[in-house]
């Protein structure tokens, strides 16, 4: 160090380093700026006119039917927002996919245990989604309807690849042994469709006939 100073040099040994820089920031001036948060945009006051061009505004840039302002679960979602006592945390796409798979997922068991359940006895029925009949008390009969699967293909639109997904949609609610009749489209793929559908239900035990549990579409036979 003495010679350092003696030749005027800045020394570099670490302890030193720490040391200087150590000094330097005890004598820096500190400041409020890494606390200080740039305050949201002031929303106006609620007035009915305010909402009504906001809604009006929404549903326009995005191109939604009119109708949409008078859903029930809109009309639902602004009321519990309006609830909310220090603001609303909008939802992100991320959060919005993640909380429908969930709620998918919560259905869907729901589904399977209802379609196996004594209520549902007989054969299920299925359009690409699925429609069954529950008897709720004697003599009194409910048709249902659910969505039990939306699959993304990332491979040709082929009988073969969409007739493998049915059946991975049906085994995913273990309907396998109550499949009824199938309702779609005179497309000659889901003939195929059907064809290899069949297929892996024979492998797994189950039948299915496609010439007597097809059932084609009306209009389009009209047409």
């Amino acid at each position: 160090m003495a010679w350092c100073k003696a030749n005027k040099c800045e020394p570099k040994l670490p302890k030193y380093c720490a040391q200087l820089r150590e000094k330097q920031a005890a004598n820096q001036q500190k400041t409020l700026d890494p606390h200080l948060k740039e305050l949201p945009a002031r929303l106006p006051l609620y007035t009915d006119q305010v909402y009504h061009k906001a809604a009006i505004h929404w549903f326009v840039e995005n191109d939604l039917p009119i109708q949409a302002l008078e859903h029930p679960s809109f009309q639902n979602m602004i009321d519990m927002a309006a609830r909310a006592t220090n603001s609303v945390k909008h939802l992100t796409g991320k959060m919005t996919q993640n909380q429908i798979m969930v709620a998918f997922k919560r259905t869907l068991t729901k589904i399977r245990e209802r379609v196996n359940s004594e209520m549902v006895q007989g054969r299920v029925s299925l359009t690409c989604d699925s429609h069954w009949i529950e008897e709720e008390r004697p003599g009194v009969w409910k048709m249902g309807m659910a969505l039990i699967g939306f699959n993304q293909l990332n491979n040709p639109h082929n009988g073969q690849h969409l007739g493998h997904t049915l059946y991975k949609i049906i085994e995913r609610v273990h309907i396998q042994h109550k499949v009824g009749h199938m309702t779609c489209d005179n497309a000659s793929n889901n003939d195929t469709m059907l064809d290899h559908f069949k297929e892996c239900m024979h492998w797994d035990g189950h039948k299915f006939d496609r010439q007597q549990q097809h059932i084609r579409y009306m209009s389009t036979i009209f047409l």
